[in-house]
């Protein structure tokens, strides 16, 4: 039997693969239609390494506040999309414009966002 520990280190893993997934498959099909560079998902895959547990790690904290749910949300994706936007433009400034990385960086972090919202919704 798996111990407390060893069962949320799973959970947290395949969590962390299947946000990484959504969001590089969603960097995979605007990189293909803006005809970008598909080496710039590699940048994507290692940000969302990154960002994604220290994401979480700030929004449990601000949750132990009184602070509006929505409003940590909200807070957490702009600090997340200002972080991975600039570490996308800075790998891959020869491939894609600082707008841009900013505009991708929204757009996978709204739709990883958004299936986990509706996921969180159905196993709710």
């Amino acid at each position: 039997q798996m111990s407390k520990a060893w069962l949320a280190l799973f959970k947290f893993i395949g969590l962390l693969s299947f946000v990484i997934a959504i969001e590089v498959l969603t960097a995979y099909l605007y990189l293909k239609k803006r005809k970008k560079p598909l080496s710039i998902l590699w940048t994507v895959g290692w940000v969302n390494i990154i960002s994604l547990p220290l994401a979480w790690i700030l929004m449990a904290s601000l949750a132990e506040t009184s602070m509006n749910s929505l409003l940590i949300v909200f807070l957490v994706e702009f600090l997340v999309v200002v972080f991975e936007s600039f570490f996308v433009y800075v790998f891959n400034f020869k491939h894609i414009r600082y707008l841009e990385s900013i505009l991708l960086t929204i757009l996978t972090n709204f739709v990883s966002l958004l299936i986990g919202g509706i996921l969180l919704y159905l196993l709710a």
